[in-house]
């Protein structure tokens, strides 16, 4: 009923017949506040551009949410320029006064216009007579407004009354008792207009309404280019006349197509700007629209299919355009990608040719299509509405890059010459890079920034406020991305220390969680980056944000409501937040936490998937970001990361302490799982399959002390190929090494102490590391097998090689350690001799040398060292300068000898010391008897200098004594 009663309204305002649309107008607002293009045309009906906002901020506040509102106020704001601070502000109709308080003397021949929150819209319009009390609608469709009209002589106050269908609670909330006083007398003229109204049909409504030409302003611009450009000069002069009532024209807004009666109106949240007018350029369609609108004035039948059907089919045409660019783009974009697949694919080919690849995943360029799961119920997560973020994802999967195997990779041949590059003390957590170059290590609200290959701390990040939760490295290395308790997400550059992006996660959301003070729940901040290194997302308890690094914006959020945080912790001892971890090409977003796994779009935090887990589960992911592992009490389920699918599920230990799920180690390839399980000869024992066919490839006993039994430590090859397990027998604990192939046997080390606290493999398969009760790490060649290195630590208990297989890395809860291979001395340093080297020989010659670092020499990159000892007849004092790998350049050395003492044996050895650091140029004989001869001709003030090769010696007598300098400058 709505629609057709606009079409003629909007039939009316065309025909210039402004006063009996504005009636039909008012009906459609009382019944539908929220009809948008009724106000439009409301507005059309008026004269005065103050009017005309008046009506669109009306329009504004029922719809707050409308664009074609919000563009109709800003166009009419440059219209109007300085004359919008000169609009009156509307009072609301208070009891005992006129409708207008401004204007109390109202003559009764403008009218106006009272919203529904009882404010006046619209007050003194010179465009019409009566007052319009949007709140009493009508009792009928011909009804238009609830209000008596009085005659041009009436000098009363006009009254408005409300409606008979309105209910007497209404009437007492919203008119105030001057109107509804019994005393009142109300003629019966009123009435009966009404019930002529109520009996005539719409069509008739000019017979009892008579047209009023509008009250000329002094001020009255035009607005025609509200929604178009001005009309050309021709067009106003051929239509002067019919356009003189037109200057906003809302037809403008909505291009009508060709509707009837039966039709629905254009939702206007569909229409681009350019569809709703909203165009700096448009005086071809004006022109064109012109000529069919005087068409139309010759015509007294004004909606006729002919009209609306030319608006169609240029619609038409214009959506037949925008289809077939549509189709011409969508089909590029499936060209480009096919190019780049295949030169994704030559590539990695001629790369795999050359160099062996550590891990592998598979290249996913297209995802697959998601089948939801249907065991569990719908999610009942609150979607946050965000800014749209300014980059775009990629129409192409961008796989996960891969960390090949370093040119500095530890070798069998190399590996008894490893050198310790970093030791460091721990407070906290520490986090290696992908390619193990950087470890971040987190002390409180801080992170320190180490490099693994020089030992030296790079930076150090500060920002959080509260306690660091959570570190990850971009897959390049070159971001580093923070999570913290105090509930913001950084961006860190690690090439620089500087940071680059700051999330703040969402308030809502953690104030309703958090908020309720008799829950503790878990304040960890979990995140992730995405393979290219454009997304992030960050995991707390209850919800999950997915945070677009280019635009510093949030691309979606993931809540769970209240029912659901009270399902997902009952039962639950050890409450565990969101755990994120995008899939191999970003597009998916895997986030687990207690009792509950899902997936989400990683566009817009839409789920994917969703399981129930149980009250003991913990999901890990593995590095290639492909796989999943659910592990619960009794056994583990491995899953994939992008759909949540179940590929297997293996039994395990039935009975731990604290029903913990049993321990397990997935290989690399993800072909060979090994589980502790219940023995069958002793309690537990390693168990080892085959997960592609579900065979138990081989079973070993656990380690027992007396009846007190635990599962033997292992490892399994990055391809699956041979496990070394601990073994233990008679009291002798070796590492065993097994061919999963033909299951022998392959080496037996021994000479280990019990327990073996950890094995690792390195990334090409051709050493293992085990580090035993001794704390010594042991380093051996599988393919011949023997020792290459033996390595006592201080107390460490896990070990473990960089993926790239450069580093070897031990640690434990307060300390961690790192060794490489040796690096090869760059141009300008000694040979072979770095600042480690310097310091422990140095060490070495007496238990009173005191060391510290000096300054940086940031002119030349080059770092400072100093150290000291005091003896009783002499004092020698060594500054020595470095490079970031920690490389001698310079030494200078200065040796002051008491009065009247002796180059004794004991300063000889102090000149030894520098001297005969495996310099090429030193010749230490030479230096003790030159030495000797000069030292007994000194005078007070007077020098005596030489050199040997490069080394130069410079002899004097001080006030403190003999002073002898040596410099060793950089070769």
């Amino acid at each position: 009923m709505s629609s057709k009663m606009l079409y003629e309204a909007i039939a009316l305002v065309r025909a210039g017949r402004n006063d009996d649309a504005r009636l039909v107008i008012f009906e459609i607002i009382r019944n539908e506040p929220q009809n948008e293009m009724a106000w439009m045309w409301l507005a059309e009906t008026l004269s005065s551009n103050v009017d005309r906002m008046k009506v669109l901020l009306a329009c504004m506040k029922e719809n707050p949410n409308s664009k074609i509102a919000q563009m109709a106020i800003d166009k009419m704001k440059n219209k109007m320029g300085t004359a919008i601070l000169q609009m009156d502000t509307e009072n609301p109709f208070t009891e005992g006064s006129t409708f207008d308080p401004l204007a109390p003397q109202r003559t009764g021949h403008t009218g106006a216009i009272i919203g529904f929150d009882g404010s006046f819209i619209l007050s003194e319009v010179p465009d019409f007579k009566e007052v319009i009390d949007l709140r009493s609608p009508g009792s009928s469709s011909g009804a238009f407004f609830a209000g008596s009209v009085p005659s041009e002589s009436s000098e009363e106050p006009i009254i408005v009354l409300p409606s008979s269908s309105v209910e007497s609670e209404y009437t007492e909330n919203i008119i105030p008792e001057a109107i509804v006083e019994p005393d009142l007398e109300i003629g019966e003229e009123s009435f009966e207009r009404e019930e002529s109204f109520e009996r005539e049909e719409p069509v008739e409504r000019e017979e009892l309404i008579e047209r009023e030409e509008p009250v000329e302003l002094e001020f009255e611009p035009d607005l025609s280019d509200l929604f178009r450009d001005e009309r050309s000069e021709e067009a106003v002069e051929e239509n002067a006349d019919e356009d003189e009532e037109e200057e906003f024209d809302l037809s403008r807004i909505i291009s009508t197509p060709a509707l009837t009666e039966d039709d629905e109106l254009i939702d206007l949240e569909e229409l681009s700007p350019e569809e709703l007018g909203f165009v700096d350029d448009a005086s071809e369609l004006a022109s064109a629209e012109n000529s069919n609108l005087n068409a139309l004035f010759e015509d007294e039948e004004l909606v006729e299919d002919r009209v609306l059907e030319s608006s169609a089919k240029k619609y038409n045409v214009k959506r037949k355009k925008q289809e077939r660019r549509m189709l011409y783009f969508i089909g590029g974009m499936f060209l480009l990608i096919g190019v780049l697949c295949i030169t994704a694919i030559g590539l990695i080919y001629s790369r795999s040719s050359g160099t062996a690849l550590i891990g592998v995943p598979t290249l996913t360029l297209i995802p697959t299509e998601i089948v939801l799961p249907s065991a569990t119920e719908p999610l009942p997560p609150t979607q946050t509405a965000t800014l749209s973020p300014t980059a775009t994802p990629t129409a192409t999967a961008t796989a996960t890059p891969l960390v090949y195997l370093s040119e500095d990779a530890i070798v069998p041949e190399s590996a008894n010459t490893l050198v310790l590059r970093l030791r460091q003390n721990l407070t906290g957590e520490f986090y290696p890079s992908l390619d193990g170059n950087l470890v971040a290590v987190v002390d409180g609200n801080t992170i320190q920034l180490w490099s693994a290959a020089t030992g030296n701390l790079r930076y150090t990040l500060l920002g959080h406020t509260a306690a660091v939760t959570d570190v990850v490295f971009s897959p390049d290395g070159n971001l580093l991305v923070s999570g913290s308790s105090d509930f913001t997400v950084r961006v860190w550059n690690t090439q620089t220390g500087a940071l680059t992006k700051t999330f703040a996660l969402d308030a809502d959301a953690i104030n309703r969680i958090y908020g309720d003070r008799t829950r503790q729940y878990p304040r960890r901040v979990s995140v992730d980056i995405s393979p290219d290194g454009g997304t992030v997302a960050a995991g707390g308890f209850g919800f999950v944000n997915v945070l677009d690094v280019p635009s510093g914006l949030v691309r979606g959020s993931f809540i769970l409501n209240d029912e659901t945080l009270a399902r997902v912790t009952t039962d639950v001892v050890v409450l565990q937040g969101f755990e994120v971890k995008f899939n191999e090409n970003g597009w998916v977003l895997s986030a687990a936490m207690s009792k509950m796994l899902v997936g989400l779009d990683s566009l817009d935090a839409t789920p994917l998937y969703q399981y129930d887990l149980g009250p003991l589960a913990r999901v890990t992911y593995d590095a290639n970001r492909i796989h999943m592992v659910e592990a619960d009490a009794g056994g583990i389920i491995l899953r994939k990361l992008e759909t949540g699918e179940i590929l297997n599920g293996f039994g395990g230990r039935k009975v731990k302490p604290n029903q913990a799920a049993p321990d397990y180690t997935v290989s690399e390839n993800w072909q060979v799982l090994g589980i502790e399980a219940d023995g069958e000869n002793v309690s537990v024992q390693l168990s080892v399959w085959d997960i592609a066919d579900d065979n138990n490839l081989i079973n070993f006993d656990g380690i027992c002390t007396g009846t007190d039994c635990r599962p033997p430590a292992f490892a399994i090859a990055p391809e699956g190929n041979w496990i070394a397990v601990e073994t233990e027998s008679d009291g002798v604990t070796a590492l065993k090494v097994v061919d999963l192939v033909s299951l022998a046997e392959v080496h037996s080390f021994s000479g280990l102490a019990a327990p073996i606290n950890g094995i690792n493999f390195s990334p090409d398969g051709k050493l293992v590391a085990a580090l035993d009760g001794g704390s010594i790490v042991h380093v051996w060649d599988i393919e011949i097998g023997i020792e290459r290195a033996a390595i006592q630590t201080e107390a460490l208990t896990d070990v473990s090689f960089s993926r790239d297989g450069a580093f070897l890395f031990a640690w434990n809860t307060k300390s961690i350690q790192v060794w490489s291979q040796p690096i090869e001395p760059p141009s300008g340093a000694f040979p072979g001799l770095d600042s480690v080297a310097l310091d422990e020989y140095l060490k070495d010659q007496s238990a009173n040398v005191q060391c510290q670092p000096g300054g940086v020499l940031t002119h030349q990159n080059l770092m400072a060292q100093q150290c000291n000892l005091d003896a009783a007849t002499f004092t020698l004092s060594t500054v020595y300068t470095y490079d970031a790998d920690r490389y001698v350049f310079q030494v200078e050395s200065n040796l002051v000898m008491k009065f009247e003492a002796q180059l004794d044996q004991a300063a000889i050895t102090a000149i030894n010391y520098v001297a005969g650091v495996p310099y090429e140029d030193a010749k230490v004989a030479e230096v003790q008897s030159w030495i000797t001869e000069n030292i007994a001709t000194l005078t007070p003030d007077t020098r005596k200098e030489t050199s040997f090769g490069s080394l130069g010696f410079v002899i004097s007598l001080t006030e403190d004594g003999y002073k002898l300098m040596i410099q060793i400058p950089a070769s």
